[in-house]
C-alpha cells in the first residue's frame, strides 16, 4: 500500500511541478495526473470532464450516506478490508518493535 501511495505522491509532484494551473484546480490536477499515467482525454470531452464532479467529493458523498446507515458495503467486503486494516497495524506494530529494540 505503501509503494501505491508513493508513486500517486510521485505522479502527483510531477503534474503539480509541470503544470502551475494544477496548483489550484483539483479537476485539472486530476485531468493531468491521469495524462501522465497514460490516460488521455480526446479533445472534445475535455470540456465535459471539468463539468464532472470531482472523485473526491463523490468519495465524501458515499461516506456521509453510509454514516447514516444507508447502502452500506456487502459483509463480505466490510470482512476483506478489516482483515487489510489488521495485518497492515500489525505490520507497523512489528516494524516499530523493531526500531524500539535498536
Amino acid at each position: 500500500m505503501k509503494d501505491r501511495f508513493d508513486k500517486a505522491e510521485g505522479v502527483v509532484l510531477e503534474a503539480l511541478k509541470q503544470w502551475k494551473e494544477t496548483r489550484g484546480n483539483d479537476m485539472h490536477l486530476i485531468r493531468m495526473v491521469w495524462e501522465l499515467q497514460g490516460f488521455r482525454l480526446p479533445d472534445e470531452k475535455v470540456s465535459f470532464f471539468y463539468k464532472l464532479i470531482n472523485p473526491e467529493t463523490i468519495a465524501r458523498c458515499r461516506r456521509k450516506i453510509q454514516a447514516g446507515g444507508m447502502f452500506l458495503p456487502e459483509p463480505f467486503k466490510v470482512a476483506e478490508r478489516t482483515l487489510f486494516a489488521m495485518k497492515a497495524r500489525d505490520k507497523f506494530r512489528k516494524m516499530g518493535e523493531k526500531f524500539k529494540k535498536k
